[in-house]
């Protein structure tokens, strides 16, 4: 196959569209001839990890700039016309741009279509009603956008590479230790967390991130470390790992954790797809702050449900191996292909 993947940005900017768009791409490279269409800071195309990647100019108005006078820059860098497939992640920009393709794929992240405005909701409508297929990490948000936007949706889940991910035999285990890794905004659960780590002030509670509520980070036991080089042996010197989000697309941090053999407390939307509480991690409702307290405490006085639940995390999280997940994008392109 020959696949156009197109994503405004790719790691080390954070995102989950961004780390999704990365992960199977280069997987899809095994066997197909695979191109990623992004922004930087000038027009250019250059090779890594046998992927062609193609650089267009970061713009503010990306859906219709690159939808009228801006084609001809992707013109110069792509044919359109010789792909089998052509992967958008997120609706805006790219599936609106390319809304007149026959094998357009719209893989839905959540903020392209979750909280909109009412002009980028039109044009997220628009290339959702052209889409050959659409889909979206978790069963909530399919629901959401079928409900939305009448659009067929299928889910595809986000993924883990469980090679890296992975518990570390010689890692420093800290007992006190409470781990939350993402962005430092309210979304995220954040105050939350910081009022359940005021009436738990004999753990520590490590916050791994950037966002404007760091400066909240302030308790005696609270620590907050920035950016990380190695995010996985910050996961595996944690006791547990807490993500209270009032939503999420698909929960990546999860999985991360759980993939590093740790007990995971989180919230249904986002995270409910792949834990099953008290069997292999824990849900809480999102924004209650004394469920969150207890479910801290059960896990961190009970060592022998603690054990037993970082044992299911980990076989939970091979089952969303990035290689597994490229998988289920490879028989869904064929599927078309074959139409």
């Amino acid at each position: 196959m020959k696949i156009l993947v197109a994503s405004s940005y790719l790691p080390p900017v954070p995102g989950g569209a961004e780390k999704v768009a990365w992960e199977t791409s280069v997987r899809l490279a095994e066997d197909s001839d695979v191109h990623i269409l992004t922004t930087g800071p000038k027009i250019e195309t250059r090779f890594i990890h046998g992927l062609s990647i193609h650089s267009v100019w970061d713009t503010r108005f990306k859906p219709l700039f690159y939808s009228s006078i801006g084609r001809v820059f992707i013109d110069r860098l792509v044919d359109l016309a010789s792909f089998d497939i052509i992967q958008s992640h997120m609706a805006l920009p790219w599936g609106y741009v390319f809304r007149g393709s026959e094998r357009l794929v719209i893989t839905c992240h959540g903020s392209d279509v979750y909280l909109k405005k009412r002009i980028s909701d039109k044009l997220s409508k628009s290339a959702l009603s052209k889409a050959k297929s659409v889909t979206s990490p978790s069963s909530w948000l399919t629901k959401f956008i079928m409900k939305k936007y009448a659009a067929d949706c299928i889910t595809i889940p986000n993924g883990v590479d469980t090679n890296r991910f992975r518990p570390k035999k010689d890692g420093v285990d800290r007992e006190k230790v409470i781990l939350f890794v993402g962005r430092l905004i309210e979304r995220k659960g954040v105050l939350e967390l910081l009022q359940a780590a005021r009436v738990l002030e004999n753990y520590e509670f490590w916050f791994v991130g950037e966002g404007p509520l760091k400066g909240a980070i302030n308790l005696k036991n609270t620590r907050h470390f920035g950016f990380v080089d190695d995010v996985v042996d910050i996961y595996n010197r944690a006791k547990l790992c807490v993500f209270p989000s009032h939503w999420e697309p698909f929960g990546i941090v999860g999985l991360e954790a759980m993939a590093c053999g740790k007990a995971v407390i989180a919230t249904e939307l986002g995270f409910s797809d792949y834990i099953d509480s008290w069997k292999d991690g824990v849900i809480v409702n999102a924004r209650d702050v004394k469920a969150l307290v207890e479910a801290i405490q059960r896990l961190m006085e009970d060592e022998d449900e603690r054990s037993r639940i970082e044992a299911n995390a980990r076989e939970k999280a091979l089952r969303y191996d990035w290689d597994v997940v490229t998988s289920r994008y490879k028989e869904l392109y064929r599927s078309l292909i074959e139409t």
